[in-house]
């Protein structure tokens, strides 16, 4: 009887430092696993921007090339990697404008007219390349764009848009 009162209950170290061992190895694959789930997300989420800005936001460029009478040359510069495209066009009244495509901190925008410039990508992309080249034959006058679009930070995604358009009034 005297050797039960003796005996105490409880973990010795050495069954401590195990436990203690394992909870940090489980804490650490736990942790792992969110943050390999974040990136993914993230990534996912990045992939989708870059993809829907830049097809939106080209989209727009095409359509307004289309319905341009002309493409104001003087006031544009193409070719470059960072393009200004001017085009001439004709506004809901029937009144001569113009359509004004440039970048500005890595953000594409649009002006009509004497209007204030509006963004046409979203603040969470970025602009790299807008390149609009020129192209003309007897009968008809066009644009070809390239445009790259990175959306995020910590795990970004790029995505890369090509599209042509012939002007209305250049055929």
């Amino acid at each position: 009887m005297a050797n039960k009162l003796n005996q105490q209950a409880g973990f010795t170290l050495l069954e401590t430092l195990i436990y203690l061992a394992l909870f940090v190895i489980v804490s650490l694959v736990v942790s792992l696993i969110l943050l390999s789930t974040t990136n993914a997300f993230l990534l996912a989420y990045n992939r989708r921007m870059a993809g829907t800005d830049g097809q939106n936001t080209l989209m727009r460029v095409v359509l307004e090339t289309r319905q341009a009478t002309s493409i104001d040359v003087a006031n544009s510069v193409l070719g470059a990697n960072l393009s200004t495209l001017q085009l001439n066009t004709n506004d809901s009244g029937g009144s001569p404008t113009t359509v004004k495509f440039f970048v500005a901190t890595s953000t594409l925008f649009v002006q009509t007219g004497v209007n204030t410039a509006q963004a046409l990508t979203s603040s969470s992309t970025k602009i790299s390349k807008f390149m609009a080249t020129r192209f003309s034959t007897a009968s008809s006058e066009g644009i070809n764009f390239d445009l790259t679009v990175t959306a995020g930070g910590r795990a970004s995604s790029t995505g890369t848009f090509s599209d042509t358009a012939v002007v209305r009034g250049g055929y």
